[in-house]
């Protein structure tokens, strides 16, 4: 096993814990998720926001993958749609079935989908990324579950950020083992377009929240600075071809 392949497995294996852990810690679905309760509730709006937006015909299959206790699972299905909520952890996926008692859950991963090729109408990742160390695969499965022309959700913690950056560059100086993944969605864009999935929509969740109108939602248009200064996380919607 290669020294990138071990830290890949120490970065997964800690986030693995980590949330089995916090199902077992806390109440509050933002605490299990690893968020604050504004950044869920932010992150939510954003979502359906969108899924709004892009006119899903009722009954839509969505893929929930990384469902955590089931916030957009449960969210979708009340705006009528036919949501399947997948999360790795098996403490986590307890909590959303006791919760949502009619709702559909499964544990599984992102690296192998339990499901056959072109199987929903969209896919929504969310709080997925950071804890992955590379996701060429996941993506691979996200597009292969897709059905054409539909859509995938994906967000991540933008390694633009100045906080981020800091945080990396004391990682790396100090030999700290890795904490979490960032990405810059701008080539995470590119990334995507070269697996299909292609009319990326950049969409921002700025800090401070009161800047969140400076940054270009909905567009690709390349904001560095406005990125590097505000741009916390971001969500990726992607079509694909």
């Amino acid at each position: 096993m290669t020294l990138d392949n071990m830290a890949s497995g120490r970065l997964e294996e800690s986030w693995r814990a980590r949330y089995d852990r916090w199902a077992t810690q806390f109440k509050a679905e933002h605490q299990i998720a690893g968020w604050s309760e504004d950044g869920l509730a932010r992150r939510l709006a954003l979502v359906l926001r969108l899924i709004a937006e892009i006119k899903l015909e009722r009954l839509s299959q969505i893929l929930d993958l990384g469902a955590g206790p089931g916030t957009y699972t449960k969210a979708l299905e009340a705006k009528g749609h036919k949501c399947f909520g997948l999360d790795y952890s098996w403490n986590v996926i307890k909590i959303a079935k006791s919760e949502d008692k009619n709702g559909r859950y499964l544990q599984g991963e992102a690296y192998h989908l339990p499901f056959q090729d072109d199987s929903f109408d969209t896919v929504l990742c969310v709080g997925v990324l950071q804890s992955l160390q590379s996701i060429n695969d996941a993506l691979l499965e996200m597009q292969r579950v897709l059905k054409p022309r539909g859509y995938l959700l994906l967000d991540g913690l933008n390694s633009l950020f100045w906080l981020h950056g800091l945080r990396s560059w004391r990682e790396a100086v100090k030999g700290l083992e890795k904490r979490m993944s960032y990405y810059s969605p701008f080539k995470l864009a590119e990334e995507m377009e070269t697996l299909g999935l292609r009319e990326a929509q950049i969409n921002w969740l700025a800090t401070p929240a009161v800047f969140q109108s400076w940054l270009p939602n909905g567009e690709k248009k390349r904001s560095y600075l406005l990125a590097r200064l505000f741009g916390y996380a971001f969500l990726i919607l992607a079509r694909k071809q």
